[in-house]
């Protein structure tokens, strides 16, 4: 995985750090960072067989995050996090992962029916938006209240 960071202090001048994260497993396919404090949440992985997420502190220091919770090991393709520690990342195949304590335990909310999703945001610490779809399908757009039950959504 290649890391880039920008920053600007003049307007005509850009500097670029560049760091090497590689990981052993190369066809993994990282899609979605959220900034949580100093902290920062990748999600990825292989849309049919592996499941990634991955947590960036501010020594660039990688580590994988356990997702016990997950028996599909799909990709995941959205991550989103609020500043009071609750972090959301959905993938293929519907599923939706929530840790409500900064990442330190996870759990997931089973869904009726397999859905692409693609992308995660918060909209208050119980509900969110969620959209997805794939090339040769609608495109959906979710909003899911009650991120605090492990229950079925009911979208």
């Amino acid at each position: 995985m290649l890391l880039i960071v920008f920053s600007a202090c003049k307007k005509d001048r850009v500097s670029v750090d560049v760091v090497d994260l590689s990981r052993p497993q190369s066809d993994y396919i990282y899609s979605s960072i959220a900034q949580l404090g100093n902290a920062f949440f990748i999600a990825g992985g292989s849309r049919w067989s592996a499941s990634s997420l991955l947590r960036l502190n501010a020594n660039y220091q990688l580590t994988e995050i356990s997702l016990d919770v997950n028996d599909q090991q799909k990709g995941l393709y959205g991550v989103d996090c609020l500043p009071d520690g609750h972090i959301a990342a959905v993938g293929y195949e519907g599923q939706l992962y929530v840790s409500d304590d900064s990442g330190k335990s996870w759990r997931i909310q089973r869904q009726i029916e397999s859905k692409p999703y693609q992308d995660i945001a918060w909209l208050t610490t119980d509900s969110v938006l969620i959209v997805g779809g794939i090339s040769f399908n609608k495109g959906l757009i979710l909003k899911k209240f009650d991120m605090a039950s492990t229950r079925n959504p009911g979208f």
